[in-house]
């Protein structure tokens, strides 16, 4: 699911996951995503692999990548 640069709110990632339990693939760059609380319902996904975040203010924190696959540890890292 592609939701990259559309201004999409943090508060809208718990519906994804109560819509889209089975998602695979999210795509959330170039969103209003600050915090890792905002991405916190995304631990729900339990089929969830690859997710981009590229161009998020969360993405710049510190340690991001590495608090990123404790809280979601179903992603895979991927070399395209």
């Amino acid at each position: 699911m592609e939701i990259a640069e559309n201004k999409f709110k943090a508060s809208e990632v718990a519906k994804i996951v109560e819509k889209y339990p089975k998602l695979q693939i999210l795509m959330l760059s170039d969103n209003n995503i600050a915090d890792f609380a905002d991405i916190k319902a995304l631990s729900g996904l339990k089929e969830l692999v690859q997710l981009d975040l590229n161009n998020t203010e969360v993405s710049k924190k510190d340690g991001y990548r590495k608090k990123l696959f404790e809280m979601i540890p179903t992603l895979e890292v991927r070399f395209f």
